[in-house]
């Protein structure tokens, strides 16, 4: 394993796509800094890091709490005197049509997918200035393209995608690289906790693919990216193209109301 001097700060790396992140930052030699809800998952993630040559810290919590998100950016501090690279992987999804689901699921989908972000970015900022270095904002292919039953879930990665837009603008001077990704569909855990099996569509991505297209922003940052990279011309042409996804949805909606979370009667009011 080669030592890269530069530290990186991942969250919600207990699986899926922060999981192959962390794993792939440390084979490149990054001493890496690892938050998410789970320790036992985090924990065993770190031990397998150690144990193979790398370094590796964590914290294990609720991003969304701001006791542990200044805990976290300490930690790096503390622990490796700096920090280069914030990836903003933490997430969550939740399925619902906009008019059944709960407010209070709304608003919580907004914590951790945008609040919680902003909030961490402002906190690491100073210390990422000092390097040089770069911040990943992973949103998701469902920012540009929003369909049920996904509604709110895909407001909350707009949000990250227009703040990391205005993001790179205003650090645009100040040699720090803002960068977004958006990733389709990806087998990890996303369906089970969301409710909503989005891999049904059959061209999702292993988690590991989405992981070595961040670690290469390391060295090579974009402005953004999308993975698999096919999915982006086809996405513009469809933001292009408004009542195209409409006519798209409806026909697949009627024949797999199942997979689209929708139905041809609206539901009755109580």
């Amino acid at each position: 394993m080669r030592r890269d001097s530069r530290v990186a700060l991942i969250t919600g790396a207990s699986s899926g796509i922060g999981w192959a992140t962390a794993e792939a930052a440390a084979e490149r030699g990054l001493a890496v800094v690892l938050t998410a809800r789970r320790t036992d998952r985090l924990e065993s993630l770190a031990r397998q890091i150690t144990l193979n040559g790398g370094r590796a810290v964590t914290v294990a919590g609720d991003i969304t709490n701001a006791s542990l998100r200044q805990q976290v950016v300490d930690t790096a501090i503390n622990t490796f005197g700096r920090l280069d690279i914030l990836v903003n992987n933490a997430g969550l999804g939740k399925a619902g049509t906009i008019e059944t689901m709960h407010e209070a699921d709304a608003r919580y989908l907004f914590e951790v997918n945008f609040f919680a972000l902003l909030a961490l970015t402002r906190l690491a900022l100073p210390h990422i200035e000092r390097q040089h270095g770069i911040i990943i904002n992973v949103a998701s292919i469902a920012a540009r393209i929003a369909v049920p039953p996904l509604g709110i879930y895909s407001a909350s990665k707009s949000a990250v995608a227009g703040f990391t837009e205005s993001l790179r603008r205003e650090l645009r001077h100040r040699h720090i690289a803002v960068c977004l990704v958006n990733p389709g569909p990806v087998y990890t855990e996303f369906g089970q906790v969301a409710g909503y099996d989005n891999t049904a569509v059959g061209f999702a991505v292993r988690p590991e693919a989405v992981a070595r297209r961040i670690v290469r922003l390391f060295d090579h940052p974009r402005i953004a990216v999308t993975i698999p990279a096919w999915i982006g011309p086809i996405s513009r042409l469809l933001e292009a193209m408004p009542g195209l996804v409409d006519w798209g949805y409806q026909f697949t909606a009627r024949a797999r109301p199942d997979l689209m979370g929708w139905s041809p009667q609206p539901t009755p009011r109580p």
